[in-house]
């Protein structure tokens, strides 16, 4: 997954920008609206007036702007997956959000 190698490169460089804003747009696309703004937000900070700067500052006004969908938002985000009496599932996030009994999230990768 992608998400998973450019958090792998942020834990490695944390002050290189261009992985924060690659995360956010990888995170949006899959739905993790959350992961997303934060990833945006990092970006914003670790480099206010680079190549993107623009584009995140106006998909992080997107994002907050709409109301959040929870319920999609819950695993999705930051690279984990829900996890159904000890399974993976095979949804994004089908079982949060309280809808099955047993249901946890984990890391990804």
């Amino acid at each position: 997954m992608a998400a998973a190698e450019y958090k792998l490169a942020l834990r490695i460089a944390p002050w290189w920008p261009e992985p924060y804003y690659e995360l956010g747009v990888v995170s949006q696309t899959l739905g993790g609206s959350t992961c997303a703004a934060h990833a945006f937000e990092l970006y914003l900070l670790a480099d206010p007036e680079g190549v993107h700067a623009s584009n995140a500052r106006a998909k992080l006004l997107m994002i907050k702007s709409r109301v959040p969908d929870k319920a999609h938002d819950d695993c999705i985000d930051c690279g984990q997956t829900c996890v159904l009496h000890g399974k993976p599932c095979c949804g994004a996030c089908d079982c949060t959000g309280g809808k099955f009994p047993n249901t946890y999230c984990e890391e990804s990768f």
